[in-house]
């Protein structure tokens, strides 16, 4: 398994860690996370950074914490 790392330009409320070809995300349950496994640095330079309103995930996740108040 490879070293991950966490980017210090991510803003994304829901970003853990990442590596080079993945980002690792929270999850849907306590204690579980998502893992991205990517092709490139693109998603994570727009939807871990300036974009992520805009992440399906980031918006999946939005919508738990909605649910649960």
């Amino acid at each position: 398994m490879g070293k991950h790392y966490i980017a210090k330009e991510a803003m994304c409320p829901f970003y853990r860690f990442e590596d080079f070809y993945s980002v690792t995300c929270e999850g849907v349950e306590q204690d579980n996370s998502i893992r991205l496994n990517l092709s490139g640095e693109s998603y994570k330079q727009r939807y871990c950074r300036r974009d992520w309103p805009d992440c399906r995930i980031a918006r999946m996740l939005l919508d738990k914490y909605r649910e649960e108040i």
